[in-house]
């Protein structure tokens, strides 16, 4: 919680991540950053129990939904959830499905995030594919749009402050095209 709550003001401040981790803002950055919470209008919640079972994370996102309303939810990451499947391949075509459904019930999007396989690290061209989604083709076949964050300097030996080269590949998009966007990112802030 405490490491998202971070990135999230680092983010929305403007100011350097480490500045935020190392307790090395000033007078003058607090209060700015007391101001932009202030203001902010969109409240968002954290669930980082461990252990996480999808029928527990089903019971509280309903509930969370029912109480307080809900748009948007992300899980981070499907690997990380159990089920009672017995083969891993079925408990992750399990977690994905359940997900999908509870998106259509409820009528809300859920961000899922995926280990990708290390084949990626075995290619020349880093760039990931579907095929690269760690444990099942359900998670490809039960997706509305699969996204892929790409940065090409992460495999470089020196580091740029700001990747410019970085890149958002659609990898699936049932309601439209698949490209990969031009993007940048910045790693003192963890955003692109």
């Amino acid at each position: 919680k405490e490491e998202l709550a971070k990135r999230y003001l680092s983010n929305i401040a403007n100011i350097e991540n480490y500045k935020i981790r190392s307790a090395k803002i000033t007078k003058t950055e607090i209060e700015e950053i007391n101001e932009l919470l202030i203001r902010q209008t969109n409240g968002f919640y954290i669930d980082d129990s461990s252990n996480a079972d999808i029928n527990e994370i089903v019971g509280k996102i309903k509930l969370h939904k029912a109480k307080h309303g809900l748009h948007l939810v992300f899980i981070d990451y499907m690997q990380l959830i159990k089920s009672h499947q017995k083969v891993r391949e079925q408990e992750i075509a399990h977690i994905s499905r359940t997900l999908k459904l509870l998106a259509k019930e409820l009528g809300i999007t859920i961000v899922a995030l995926a280990q990708l396989s290390r084949e990626t690290e075995k290619r020349s061209d880093k760039k990931p594919m579907l095929s690269d989604l760690r444990e099942s083709g359900q998670i490809e076949q039960d997706s509305d749009i699969v996204l892929f964050p790409f940065r090409p300097a992460y495999y470089a030996d020196e580091k740029p402050d700001i990747e410019m080269d970085a890149e958002l590949i659609i990898g699936k998009n049932r309601h439209g095209q698949c490209v990969s966007i031009p993007m940048s990112f910045e790693g003192a802030y963890t955003r692109y």
